[in-house]
């Protein structure tokens, strides 16, 4: 047997809903310059297990110094072995009234043993690109997102912007 449920509809998307009730949240990367062409850790995304939420992803903004000529990976893995990490980054709400109140910790350059899952990959060119994962993927409690880049240049700086929502379970 199916339920209905009925949700009002004033024209706003669910992100837009779900920001206005101060549930949309940013962390910013600073700038890193990736010193060779190796595949270095960037930032890891980290619910709590006793969170009580659930972290729907919205965007992901990457940032690229360099030429028209370089391209970096920007790998994404569920479950990587953490043994550092790293350098907090601060959360900030969408909606800038009150003090954020993120589940969700965020780190810069994370240490790891192992990356984890492999569960997605962007080839993106110089200058920046913005992933639009729709609110579609998701971060459960007690899980980890290790996001990584390798350039295909020397010396290039890389930066990350990280946007999503989370709901009580």
């Amino acid at each position: 047997m199916s339920q209905n449920f009925s949700i009002p509809n004033d024209g706003s998307t669910l992100w837009q809903r779900m920001s206005r009730e101060g549930k949309g949240f940013t962390a910013l990367t600073g700038f890193i310059t990736i010193a060779g062409t190796s595949e270095t850790n960037l930032m890891l995304m980290r619910n709590p297990a006793d969170s009580g939420k659930l972290v729907r992803l919205k965007d992901f903004i990457m940032t690229i110094g360099g030429s028209a000529t370089q391209r970096t990976l920007f790998r994404f893995y569920r479950a990587p072995t953490i043994t550092n990490a790293g350098g907090a980054l601060d959360i900030n709400k969408v909606l800038p009234i009150g003090v954020p109140t993120s589940s969700v910790l965020a780190y810069q350059s994370p240490v790891t043993s192992a990356s984890g899952a492999l569960i997605q990959m962007f080839s993106v060119n110089y200058f920046s690109f913005a992933r639009d994962q729709d609110l579609g993927r998701y971060l459960v409690a007690g899980a980890d997102l290790l996001i990584t880049v390798q350039s295909s240049a020397n010396n290039v700086e890389h930066n990350l912007l990280s946007v999503w929502a989370e709901e009580d379970v």
